[in-house]
């Protein structure tokens, strides 16, 4: 990917749309944080199921940095490596 071009999924698009009150709002600002803190970031909607047709939205750079997935009253963010992370402290 070409240094400051962003690649947006077209599924992403469509979770963020089917959320439209403030967990969309929410959804779409993490995106752009996202991407402006890495532009190679590659993003996809995986994990489709009944009860979740669009999947949820993730972000991967040599693996899942993070997963987003739209609750009925909120946004859950997921950092499946998020243990192996240094503390900052």
């Amino acid at each position: 990917m070409t240094a400051g071009v962003t690649a947006r999924s077209p599924d992403v698009n469509a979770i963020i749309a089917a959320v439209p009150d403030r967990r969309g709002a929410i959804l779409e600002r993490l995106r752009t944080v996202i991407h402006a803190a890495e532009p190679e970031i590659i993003e996809a909607a995986k994990w489709r199921k009944p009860s979740s047709p669009l999947g949820f939205a993730t972000f991967e750079r040599h693996g899942v940095v993070c997963i987003t997935i739209p609750l009925k009253e909120r946004l859950r963010i997921m950092f499946p490596d998020g243990s192996r992370l240094p503390n900052p402290k």
